[in-house]
């Protein structure tokens, strides 16, 4: 965990003490809070979120990410 005791190993790193799988979930929340933090003070400073969008996902690209059309695929098979 960055900003913890833990020290920083890479993935090869890892592999080579033994280890198989890591995860990193307190990174991808910590990035997260960080960004929803500066689009936030953007949106009070600015008035507008406009001046954050080189650092926001446009909107088909949140959906590619998110897989929505494989959703809305799936969703398509409970209503024939």
């Amino acid at each position: 965990m960055e900003s913890g005791k833990t020290p920083f190993l890479t993935t090869d790193e890892l592999k080579k003490i033994g280890y198989k799988i890591a995860i990193y979930p307190g990174s991808v929340m910590m990035s997260a809070t960080k960004a929803a933090v500066s689009v936030l003070e953007t949106l009070k400073r600015d008035g507008t979120t406009q001046n954050n969008m080189p650092n926001m996902a446009a909107f088909p690209e949140l959906n590619e990410i998110v897989g929505v059309k494989k959703q809305r695929d799936l969703e398509a098979t409970f209503y024939r």
